[in-house]
């Protein structure tokens, strides 16, 4: 299987791990992720919910916020099959990475919810500074300077109070400059122009441009083989 990063469950509390620098990034492992890389052709995965507890979301949700009372009533009125589970309806992103569900799905509700209706099924996965961890590792393997990265990846929340921006700032400002102006947001974005550059340039990009087109710009390339060894790793 392909570890590149940890995950933690929201049932379960995990010890902090040292940063992907302390280990051995195997590129080698990331190119035949990516290579062998096949997503299923459907575009719906299986979903359960305990029942009793949904209707006891749902009474309780009436006096709730309107959107989350409107997807418990969806998945209260899904079709489930034998084993109590109901399909989800969704996309990836060119057929590339994680399956983003549309109407009727847990992946809507709050972490909270998906806790009490589906932990005696399925399990709630919480990749921890998914993308950061990613286009780190990506960056180890290209030999590619990223400090800003790293110390994003060994405590995000510090990085952020430094830099006086949001979380949501960081995964924008890795797509167009923010008008920040703290310099390591901009030192942040210097970073992944060079990593997109290098990906571009080496054989890891090479099965992602060839579903995207090989004159893909660097930026969606690089977005969908983060996408992509995320949905490897799950």
């Amino acid at each position: 299987s392909l570890c590149l990063f940890r995950t933690t469950s929201v049932y379960e509390a995990m010890p902090k791990r040292p940063c992907p620098d302390a280990e051995r990034v195997d590129g080698a492992k990331i190119l035949r992720a990516l290579q062998d890389y096949r997503p299923p052709a459907h575009d719906s995965q299986r979903e359960w919910v305990n029942e009793r507890e949904l209707l006891k979301m749902v009474k309780a949700a009436r006096k709730s916020k309107p959107r989350v009372f409107y997807l418990l009533e969806l998945l209260a009125s899904a079709d489930r099959d034998g084993g109590g589970f109901h399909y989800a309806h969704g996309y990836r992103v060119r057929g590339l990475g994680r399956f983003y569900a549309r109407g009727a799905s847990v992946q809507h509700l709050p972490k909270s919810m998906r806790a009490l209706l589906c932990h005696e099924a399925m399990e709630d996965v919480d990749f921890e500074r998914s993308a950061p961890t990613i286009c780190h590792a990506l960056c180890l393997t290209l030999d590619a300077e990223a400090p800003e990265l790293e110390a994003i990846v060994r405590d995000r929340d510090a990085w952020l109070a430094h830099a006086a921006c949001a979380k949501d700032m960081v995964s924008n400002g890795w797509a167009q400059d923010q008008g920040s102006w703290h310099p390591r947001l901009h030192a942040l974005r210097a970073e992944m122009r060079a990593l997109d550059k290098a990906l571009l340039a080496s054989d890891l990009s090479a099965p992602t441009r060839a579903v995207l087109g090989q004159d893909a710009p660097a930026e969606p390339v690089r977005r969908a083989v983060v996408d992509t060894l995320e949905d490897c790793a799950l």
